[in-house]
């Protein structure tokens, strides 16, 4: 995957575009196991590589990197959901790999700004309506899915709409499930089906990890 070279938009597009394809193709070639895909980096390479990742932390089970420096870009919530391992040379980069967690794409808790809005989903969280970023303001969001209660809890500035993603490990989708907004209470049912479960299937490029019916 190329990115070294890439800022600004076109790191935010065709780096995007690059690592988003690569990730397609060899789903559907080798059949990956997509919890243990990991990303690496040397160089000049890593900056890119670190500010891509922390757009699609989902994507991948963790970033390591050697010889370069770590996107300054990168805002701290943003960056708690990031797996990223620094080491001396690509060996111990590469080493770390081997011996690193899977992914856990069904994580109880997503706090993320959006910043640029370029990409809105995070791991079962999709924000679909929100303000930009505007005077060093940026729209924020966190969710928090608590399976003992049947609850989750958002709490979000300056976005307006949001889609979740969720699945019988989040919450029990056989029971109203309570979703408590901006301290806002409703009540809601689940409908499971197979077309979402292909739906959300889709939206995550075929990755038959991600089991949302």
């Amino acid at each position: 995957v190329t990115l070294a070279g890439l800022e600004g938009e076109d790191l935010l597009s065709d780096g995007r575009n690059n690592l988003l394809y690569t990730v397609a193709l060899l789903t559907l070639e080798l059949r990956l196991d997509r919890n243990r895909v990991y990303l690496l980096a040397g160089g000049e390479a890593v900056e890119p590589a670190t500010y891509l990742s922390s757009w699609l932390p989902h994507l991948t089970a963790g970033i390591s990197t050697y010889g370069g420096e770590v996107s300054t870009e990168i805002t701290e919530k943003n960056k708690e959901l990031l797996k990223i391992n620094s080491a001396d040379d690509l060996a111990g980069a590469a080493s770390w790999i081997l011996t690193a967690p899977p992914r856990n794409l069904y994580r109880s808790e997503v706090n993320f700004d959006l910043s640029p809005p370029k990409f809105p989903r995070f791991y079962w969280v999709q924000v679909k309506k929100f303000d930009p970023p505007e005077d060093g303001k940026v729209a924020t969001i966190s969710v928090k899915a608590d399976r003992a209660t049947n609850t989750i809890t958002i709490e979000a500035e300056r976005v307006y709409q949001v889609e979740l993603f969720l699945n019988y490990q989040l919450v029990d989708l056989n029971k109203p499930i309570k979703v408590i907004r901006n301290g806002q209470e409703l009540t809601l049912t689940a409908n499971p089906g197979f077309s979402t479960l292909l739906d959300g299937c889709r939206a995550y490029l075929w990755d038959t990890s991600c089991i949302f019916p």
